[in-house]
């Protein structure tokens, strides 16, 4: 069994086993033109904005596989800036009969280098957003819970959460 995976604990919901998985992922923020922005990513195949992790790879640190995770689905070369807490939740695998309890551990990363159009082939769009277009855009209310530490967190680098478009 992999270190980031294991399956035990009470049934799921309908005597499904439960499998619990561990994930890593991050904010990626940089400021241009005055103004903090934050790299969202669009998985390939799906409409919705997400922030970017990815499974944590047996013998990895956290910190180390959420930096990971934030090069290959932004294209992003990043500093660690600190933990930003962790998120839980649950969905099913059909096809394995599993209920999977997943937890992602976030953390706050600054760009300094590469570019959002060389994202890996997991994401169909990598993009910049203003703190509050990223907040309207993100389709999971814990996401944006993280988020928002992380629009906290970077509050003294720019004037402030501002709408309107973010350039690429």
């Amino acid at each position: 069994m992999a270190a980031n995976q294991g399956a035990g604990g009470p049934p799921g919901r309908g005597g499904r086993p439960v499998k619990r998985t561990v994930s890593a992922g991050g904010v990626a923020f940089r400021v241009h033109e005055g103004r903090v922005q934050f790299a969202l990513v669009c998985p390939a195949g799906r409409s919705i904005w997400c922030l970017p992790k990815g499974m944590v790879e047996a013998g990895e640190r956290l910190e180390e596989a959420a930096l990971r995770e934030v090069r290959e689905e932004t294209g992003l070369e990043a500093l660690p800036r600190g933990a930003l807490g962790e998120i839980e939740y649950w969905f099913a695998e059909r096809a394995q009969g599993v209920r999977v309890h997943k937890r992602v551990h976030h953390f706050l990363f600054e760009a300094v280098g590469g570019s959002l159009e060389a994202h890996d082939h997991e994401i169909g769009e990598a993009r910049w957003f203003d703190a509050a277009d990223a907040l309207r855009s993100l389709q999971f209310a814990n996401e944006r819970t993280i988020l928002g530490r992380a629009i906290q967190a970077t509050a003294g680098l720019g004037p402030g959460p501002q709408g309107g478009p973010a350039g690429a």
